[in-house]
């Protein structure tokens, strides 16, 4: 009988050592996952808007704070988009392209609208194009896709920029193509992405991103003052960094690594740069 319980808890303990190895295993991969983004010295905040008054006004006023907390000390580049990454929130639709030999194929993109300094603040890098500009103002639709969108809505072309999207009757030119990012989930799978000016796609909030070159935390302070000088009625929710939100989506994992066995290698910061400071 005792040799019985030994070999039994033996047993047992190889179990909870493998699982708690492949636990371990898949968080350290997930947390070292290239992002598409830099989430370093970036911070966050959400701005929902609660009434109708609010509908007319959400372009200019994305415009107006990207403009003025851009122009803050040790600020680099500052923007607005509808959905922030890994917030789990998205507006999906079904494009097609105009040139496409088949007309009933459809691609499921997920909308992002966005200020023209977004992809510099979230350091999203520019494949081919141009970014938007101050002069995309809605009077001729633009977009920039994802390159995963690029490839699933032209398959086979190069380079698909000055084609035409459609969604409905409305054509949309494509202005630019930009890196994937995995901003619907670290260990989830690429999706495609369509970015569009604000003037195009009014969402009912949207969050400004700061990227900054010192201490993100630090200038949130100033970020809201900002806000509350243009409309000291508008809330301000979510204040975090980027890093927080990164570490934030990988947390479950993490505390699943680090519980499930008596075993918990240490990781040097150096080989997972997502522990928020």
């Amino acid at each position: 009988m005792r040799s019985a319980l030994v070999v039994a808890e033996f047993a047992f303990c190889l179990v909870l050592l493998i699982a708690s190895a492949l636990l371990t295993r898949s968080f350290l991969s997930v947390s070292q996952v290239p992002l598409g983004f830099h989430p370093e010295s970036v911070l966050t905040m959400r701005i929902p808007f609660e009434g109708p008054q609010y509908r007319d006004r959400i372009p200019a006023l994305a415009a107006q704070l990207s403009r003025t907390c851009g122009a803050l000390p040790s600020v680099i580049s500052a923007a607005a988009v509808s959905t922030l990454p890994l917030t789990n929130q998205g507006e999906g639709h079904g494009l097609t392209s105009e040139d496409s030999p088949d007309p009933n194929h459809v691609v499921a993109l997920r909308y992002r609208a966005v200020t023209p300094s977004y992809f510099r603040a979230m350091g999203i890098r520019l494949l081919r194009g141009r970014e938007f500009t101050e002069d995309d103002r809605g009077d001729r639709p633009v977009a920039i896709v994802s390159e995963t969108g690029a490839r699933e809505l032209w398959p086979g072309i190069a380079d698909p920029i000055g084609r035409t999207i459609r969604e409905g009757k409305i054509p949309t030119m494509l202005v630019g193509i930009v890196e994937d990012t995995r901003a619907s989930g670290i260990d989830s799978e690429i999706l495609p992405y369509i970015y569009v000016p604000f003037v195009q796609f009014s969402p009912s909030e949207f969050a400004i991103v700061v990227k900054t070159s010192s201490e993100p935390s630090g200038i949130a302070a100033a970020v809201k003052r900002e806000v509350w000088r243009i409309d000291p009625t508008l809330p301000v929710t979510h204040v975090m960094t980027m890093k927080q939100l990164v570490a934030d989506s990988i947390a479950i994992r993490q505390f699943q690594a680090a519980y499930s066995g008596p075993t918990w290698p240490s990781i040097p910061e150096s080989s997972w740069p997502l522990i928020p400071d």
